[in-house]
C-alpha cells in the first residue's frame, strides 16, 4: 500500500526540500493526496519551495491542507477543502492592528507580507473575529480569533468551566482576519 495522507509541520518544509534539492531518491509521491500542515504558522517560501522539490516525485500541487486549531478546540477548527489549492494573501503589514482593515498589493511592494490561509471552519464550529471589545468585525478586518461550536472544550483539568464570553465564544489570543471564509493568522 502507498501513503495517501500524511502530516507535517511548517519547520519540516525546508528541511524535506533540502534532501529532495541534494540527492536524488527514489520517492514516488503521486497517491499522495493530502498533506494537512499545522501546529505552527504556514509560510509562503516554505510551502511553495517545498511543492516545487517535490514536483519531480510525482507530488499533486493541491494536495497542502493547512489548517488551525487549538488543544481547546479538539484540533482543528479550520482546514482548507479538499477540492482547494493553497490560497495566499499579500498585504501591506504597515497597518497590522486589531479594527484596521487589510490593504491587499503585490507582492513586489514595500512592506509586503505573504500570509497562507488555514482554510475554512469545519461544520461543528463557528468563528468571529472581533475588535478588543468584543465587537464582531467584517471579513478584510483584522482581530481576535474567537471559536465557537461543538467541539470547543467545556474546560481545562481542575478548572470546570472553560473561560468564554457571555455568547459562548472562547478567545484564542489569536490574531487573524476572514477573506472570502478562509483564515488568515
Amino acid at each position: 500500500t502507498k501513503t495517501t495522507f500524511t502530516t507535517l509541520i511548517n519547520s519540516m518544509f525546508p528541511v524535506i526540500s533540502s534532501y529532495a534539492s541534494n540527492q536524488e531518491y527514489n520517492w514516488s509521491l503521486s497517491n499522495v493526496r493530502y498533506i494537512f500542515v499545522g501546529a505552527e504558522p504556514v509560510t509562503e517560501k516554505a510551502s511553495t519551495d517545498f511543492l516545487l522539490a517535490m514536483e519531480k516525485y510525482g507530488l499533486n500541487k493541491n494536495c497542502l491542507k493547512p489548517g488551525y486549531g487549538l488543544s481547546e478546540t479538539m484540533s482543528a477548527a479550520t482546514v482548507l477543502g479538499p477540492e482547494c489549492s493553497i490560497s495566499m494573501l499579500t498585504i501591506d503589514d504597515t497597518n497590522m492592528n486589531i479594527g484596521n482593515k487589510i490593504s491587499i498589493i503585490s507582492h513586489m511592494q514595500k512592506h509586503a507580507h505573504t500570509y497562507v490561509s488555514v482554510g475554512t471552519c469545519l461544520k461543528c464550529v463557528q468563528i468571529s473575529i472581533t475588535d478588543e471589545q468584543g465587537k464582531s468585525l467584517s471579513p478584510g478586518y483584522i482581530g481576535i480569533i474567537k471559536i465557537k461550536g461543538d467541539t470547543v472544550s467545556c474546560g481545562y483539568y481542575g478548572i470546570e468551566t472553560l473561560i468564554k464570553d457571555k455568547n459562548g465564544w472562547f478567545d484564542t489570543g489569536d490574531i487573524g482576519f476572514l477573506d472570502n471564509n478562509h483564515l488568515y493568522i
